[in-house]
């Protein structure tokens, strides 16, 4: 018997060991199954990567990968990068080396980074790469006239899709990075703290152990419980009474109360370890809380930012000539020439150059019935070309300008109230913080009187605190109004205000200024008996003409002929 291996940088087919079982054959790229025994490949694109590789010299890549490669989506190859050109254009804008913050789909091994590495070395510009597999991401400090196409184009070609950062990376990196760092203090911190719990009590080992876990208790504090300790300071400097307010108290009574012990009865009473179990906990809670809200925020809300709104521009070139750019609508001014698509937005205030054409005002005014327009008429933000042919327009003013942006902003849950997400967990953290805190007092005061002791009195109310401590309410109430907010958008209901659902529940009649508004935005025929009674070569010549109509009468005729 032999066995079969393929060798990925050769070029050869085989390699056969006798005395062996055959293994399947697998792809020379990403190692999958190969079905037909006569190729070196699962697909077309791996078979092309693998010839970009070999004649690009980078074939060291299958030395450092750890196990199979990637396989390739043909269709991935050629995806849209329209913000490729976006981005070249702001970098332009630039002086000195820039931070480009991307993210990378493909990475999994050491070959994938070297191979991404040798990629950006081999554009020849000044600068450098650096590029982290587990979060699949790439940081690149560039020049103004740093290639990013090349690179991006290079890297597809391989199986390595770039795109911009997502939002709100940067928050959740340093929070995940004080969570680790406070989880890792924490354990620390229990190690030296079990000794103590299983009799040591006394001698210099157990004083010894005492400093190290208010060290590492220290530590902890200035990581992770300044995050409180500032969410609580700055709404208190608005006057509201948050729910980080008895967390952080809980954290400084006590870390006060176990360094007062320490220093005076030799850490009889301290409880540094649990101090730092708890900061560690509190942050995973407020991280799983910015995760989903950060996930939701994406996935249901998905908001269409004036960054990401393109249009086709029309520059000139030459003396006569033109071409058409696509541009960022932030990029817009007032007299730039624009080409709108049958079906897209002018994103400006603009006067319409095409000798006519039909717009829509639908989702603005709630009229599903298409204007008929002329040259040199007013066309309002926001309007869609409802016509069959491009229309060319002038735009009259710019983006910010135009209100556009406030039809299309999807409110945030801290838009008005701050690190509260809304009006009801504003007064549900006003009267839990209260009753917290009184019971706290209440507590500690009590035990003062009966016992006359202030550790004991210090222990209650720092028990009382970190027992009550609010996580459940801080997680769930801004999740539950993002994914309320979340489900009316897709229910085509566009809330454009945070505190609607708040004063939602105040509305007692609702008054309509025009019968359009509760209609279904769409027309029908009134009697389709009359289509029944056309014949059937009049009956398809007539479904050709509605079907390359975009027009509601042409849609509702199209609607009413049966199916052949």
């Amino acid at each position: 018997m032999s066995t079969l291996a393929i060798d990925a940088r050769d070029g050869s087919r085989f390699r056969s060991n006798h005395g062996a079982r055959a293994k399947p054959l697998v792809c020379e790229h990403c190692g999958a199954p190969v079905r037909d025994s006569d190729s070196r490949f699962c697909c077309t694109g791996c078979e092309r990567v693998n010839a970009l590789l070999i004649e690009g010299g980078l074939e060291r890549y299958y030395d450092l990968r750890n196990g199979s490669g990637q396989a390739v989506d043909e269709g991935q190859r050629h995806a849209d990068d329209k913000w490729v050109s976006l981005v070249e254009a702001e970098l332009r804008d630039r002086s000195g080396l820039s931070l480009l913050a991307l993210d990378v789909d493909g990475l999994h091994c050491a070959g994938c980074v070297w191979l991404l590495e040798e990629l950006f070395r081999r554009t020849g510009a000044v600068g450098r790469i650096v590029v982290n597999p587990a979060r699949g991401s790439a940081d690149l400090w560039v020049l103004p006239d740093f290639p990013l196409t090349k690179l991006v184009g290079d890297a597809a070609a391989i199986g390595y899709r770039f795109g911009p950062r997502k939002k709100g990376e940067l928050g959740s990196s340093s929070l995940i990075l004080r969570m680790g760092i406070c989880i890792a203090l924490a354990m620390n911190a229990m190690i030296f703290a079990i000794s103590i719990y299983a009799g040591l009590e006394t001698g210099p080992l157990a004083k010894l152990f005492h400093y190290l876990c208010f060290g590492l208790a220290l530590a902890s504090f200035a990581v992770g419980g300044t995050v409180f300790v500032r969410g609580a300071w700055r709404a208190l400097g608005r006057g509201m009474l948050h729910l980080d307010l008895p967390i952080a108290l809980g954290i400084l009574l006590g870390y006060t109360g176990s360094t007062v012990s320490l220093f005076a009865s030799g850490g009889r009473d301290s409880y540094f370890d649990t101090l730092t179990v708890f900061i560690a906990l509190m942050l995973v809670g407020r991280f799983l809380r910015e995760r989903v809200l950060e996930k939701n925020r994406s996935q249901l809300l998905e908001d269409v930012g004036p960054s990401t709104l393109l249009v086709r521009r029309v520059a000139p070139v030459g003396d006569e000539g033109s071409r058409v750019e696509i541009v960022s609508a932030t990029e817009v001014r007032a007299g730039d020439r624009l080409l709108v698509a049958p079906g897209d937005v002018v994103p400006t205030r603009a006067r319409l150059e095409s000798p006519e054409g039909t717009i829509s005002l639908d989702w603005i005014t709630g009229e599903a019935e298409p204007k008929r327009i002329a040259k040199g008429d007013a066309i309002v933000a926001g309007a869609a070309n409802a016509g069959t042919s491009a229309l060319e327009v002038e735009a009259t003013g710019t983006l910010d300008a135009s209100g556009l942006l406030d039809l299309l902003r999807v409110p945030r849950a801290t838009d008005r109230y701050g690190d509260v997400a809304t009006p009801f967990e504003a007064r549900l953290s006003k009267i839990w913080v209260v009753l917290v805190l009184m019971a706290a007092a209440a507590g500690a005061a009590g035990w003062l009187a009966f016992t006359g002791e202030p550790q004991l009195a210090l222990g209650v109310a720092v028990g009382v605190l970190v027992v009550t401590c609010p996580c459940a309410f801080g997680i769930a109430t801004p999740i539950a109004h993002e994914l309320v907010l979340g489900g009316l958008r897709q229910a085509g209901l566009l809330v454009r205000s945070a505190s609607f659902l708040e004063r939602a529940r105040a509305v007692r009649k609702v008054v309509f200024d025009k019968t359009g508004t509760l209609t279904t935005g769409s027309l029908r025929l009134a009697d389709e008996r009359a289509v029944a009674q056309i014949d059937g070569e009049s009956l398809r010549l007539l479904f050709n003409l509605a079907a390359r109509s975009s027009h509601p009468q042409s849609a509702a005729v199209r609607a009413a002929i049966p199916p052949a």
